[in-house]
C-alpha cells in the first residue's frame, strides 16, 4: 500500500471518529433537554398560592350543616356551652354514650321476647352503638363496652325517652329500659352564624347567651349573661310579656355575645366532631 493511501485512510478514520463524537454529544443534549422537560418539578411559588387551600362557604340550612349542628346542640344546656375548649379527651364514657346517642334511630331498636320471662324486650345491637360512636367521635374512639348508662334518646319508646342501656353479653347488644319522659328546657339561646368547608374540615360558628327570667303580672324580668355560670352580665330589663322576644334580644346584643367555633374533620365520606373553642 502506498503512503498516500495510508494517510488518506487515517484521515477518513479520524473524520468518522469526530462525526461519531459530535453526534453522540448532540443526541445527549437532546435527551437531556427532553428529560428536563418531562421530569423537572415546577418551581415553588412563594405566594399565597404555594399551598392550595380550598374554602367553600356553606348554606346554613343545608342538610350537611344542619346534621352537624345537631351534634353540638343535642340535649339540655350541654357540655359544649359549659366548657370553653373541648376535644375527645374531655368526654367521659357517659358523655360519649349520651352525645353519640343522638344518632340512634328508631329502627335501630329491636323488639324481642325475653327467653326467661316471656316479656317484651327492647335491644340495640352493639355494632350500632359502635358505629354511632365512630361516626360522632371518629374511628378508634375508646369506650367501655360493658357499661350501664342512662341517656336521653332522640325519640320515645312507649312514650318515654330517658332510657337505661345495659350491655348483654349473650345478645351482643344493649337492653333498653325506658322509665321517664323529659322535655328539653334550655336556659340558652343559640344562633348559628357561619359554616364553611376548608381542607377536609367543616367549621361552624355560633353565638349564644344565657338567660334568667321571671314572669309576674304580664311582665317579664330578665337577665342576659355571657356565660353558663351567670358571672358576666350583659344586660337586664323588665318588659311587657307581649314584647318579650329572644331573637330581638340576640340582635340587640350580638356583638357582646360569646362565639363558639366547632371543627369537624372528614373521615371517608362523613365528618366527626374534633373540637370546640370559645372566643369573644
Amino acid at each position: 500500500m502506498k503512503f498516500s493511501d495510508m494517510s488518506s485512510s487515517k484521515n477518513n478514520s479520524n473524520l468518522m471518529m469526530i462525526v461519531v463524537i459530535v453526534g453522540a454529544i448532540f443526541i445527549g443534549i437532546i435527551v437531556f433537554a427532553i428529560s428536563s422537560l418531562l421530569f423537572s418539578k415546577p418551581e415553588k411559588n412563594n405566594s399565597n398560592t404555594e399551598k392550595l387551600e380550598t374554602k367553600v362557604e356553606l348554606e346554613l340550612d343545608s342538610k350537611k350543616v344542619k346534621n352537624l349542628y345537631k351534634y353540638v346542640t343535642y340535649g339540655e344546656d350541654n357540655i359544649f356551652v359549659k366548657t370553653p375548649n373541648i376535644k375527645l379527651e374531655n368526654f367521659s364514657d357517659y358523655d360519649k354514650y349520651y352525645y353519640s346517642g343522638s344518632l340512634i334511630k328508631e329502627d335501630d331498636v329491636k323488639e324481642i321476647e325475653d327467653r326467661d320471662s316471656g316479656n317484651k324486650l327492647h335491644t340495640i345491637d352493639y355494632s350500632k352503638i359502635k358505629t354511632n360512636m365512630e361516626k360522632y367521635f371518629g374511628e378508634g374512639v375508646d369506650f367501655e363496652k360493658e357499661s350501664v348508662v342512662t341517656i336521653m334518646l332522640p325519640f320515645d319508646i312507649d312514650g318515654k325517652n330517658i332510657c337505661t342501656l345495659t350491655y348483654n353479653e349473650n345478645l351482643t347488644a344493649y337492653t333498653v329500659s325506658c322509665n321517664e319522659k323529659k322535655e328539653i328546657n334550655n336556659n340558652s339561646y343559640r344562633e348559628l352564624i357561619s359554616a364553611k368547608e376548608e381542607n377536609n374540615k367543616i367549621i361552624l360558628k355560633e353565638k349564644l347567651f344565657f338567660i334568667n327570667q321571671k314572669e309576674e303580672n304580664d311582665k317579664i324580668n330578665y337577665d342576659i349573661y355571657k356565660d353558663y355560670n351567670h358571672t358576666i352580665l350583659i344586660t337586664s330589663d323588665d318588659i311587657d310579656k307581649k314584647d318579650f322576644n329572644l331573637e330581638n334580644i340576640y340582635k340587640d346584643n350580638k356583638k357582646q355575645l360569646t362565639t363558639i367555633t366547632y371543627t369537624f374533620k372528614k373521615n371517608k365520606k362523613d365528618y366527626y366532631f374534633y373540637s370546640s373553642k370559645f372566643s369573644d
